[in-house]
């Protein structure tokens, strides 16, 4: 059982160093992309009312998945931290069955 646990937390382990750098980077490029989006909304010249009103709606939902996916990230990076925890604790012995 405990050649298992260590497999679990090498794995764990393993998990987490590929995690860190990845969630760094898509964090980045979502803020840059957010950045992006709000100067490209600046700059833009566009006469019609209309116009402007659908690339707004388009940057909002834009936006809305972007923190739909963080959201997913960080469920994602919670879920490591609570494997880690569990398999940082003793294992129970268990206890015989009594006839």
């Amino acid at each position: 059982m405990e050649q298992w646990v260590k497999y679990w937390q090498q794995m764990t382990k393993m998990w987490k160093l590929s995690w860190d750098p990845y969630l760094k980077a898509a964090t980045a490029m979502q803020e840059q992309s957010d950045r992006m989006l709000d100067l490209m909304l600046q700059q833009i010249d566009i006469s019609s009312e209309e116009a402007r009103k659908q690339v707004r709606e388009w940057l909002q939902g834009a936006r809305e998945v972007s923190k739909v996916y963080r959201a997913q990230l960080e469920a994602i990076q919670e879920n490591i931290k609570k494997l880690e925890e569990m398999l940082e604790q003793p294992a129970k012995p268990k206890q015989a069955k009594q006839e």
